[in-house]
């Protein structure tokens, strides 16, 4: 019986193997058996980073909380104390994005920490219906915000004064198509 030779599978999985390093350097990316090396190596670490990524990500927002709770006067765990106590059920993703893109909502949100933490309308201190609507206040600034947010999107891709300035000084007016 001849013997059976398993080209095309080993050429298969070389190409497998090479095309995982992609993006590494030098004999890494090219030869066979320095790239499998480098490839199972690169593959262990990704699982153990992919888990060291959230507790990134969530030093990462703690940080930015605690420099917009700062500005207002507020420590970051006495401002979680305060949402806590508020019955404000914001995750520190949402809290970080807020202070972040929305400042103005989020010393709405401070706002709210510091009644609650001087006792004005914590869920123990003040009726349900208190903290529904202090709840409601601001879930409509939130709603405000996103819609101010939309329309500025909207401006940025119609054009706008920041727009139509340069294509004046260029001698474009408004409707003109440059020629291509």
């Amino acid at each position: 019986m001849a013997r059976v030779r398993s080209r095309v599978q080993t050429r298969n999985r070389h190409r497998k193997v090479l095309n995982l390093t992609e993006g590494h350097r030098g004999k890494r990316r090219t030869n066979y058996k320095v790239a499998h090396q480098s490839m199972m190596h690169a593959l262990r670490y990704a699982t153990i980073h992919r888990r060291d990524r959230k507790g990134q990500f969530r030093r990462l927002w703690i940080v930015r909380i605690n420099a917009a709770a700062r500005e207002h006067g507020l420590s970051y765990g006495r401002l979680i104390d305060g949402l806590n106590k508020a019955g404000i059920e914001l995750d520190r993703k949402v809290l970080a994005d807020i202070a972040v893109r929305e400042p103005e909502s989020f010393a709405k949100v401070v706002e709210q920490a510091k009644a609650a933490l001087a006792g004005r309308q914590g869920l123990e201190h003040a009726p349900q219906q208190a903290v529904a609507f202090a709840l409601k206040d601001l879930e409509q600034h939130l709603v405000a915000a996103q819609a101010r947010r939309r329309d500025d999107l909207a401006l940025a891709a119609g054009g706008g004064p920041h727009v139509e300035r340069p294509k004046q000084l260029h001698g474009l007016l408004p409707g003109d198509e440059a020629e291509i």
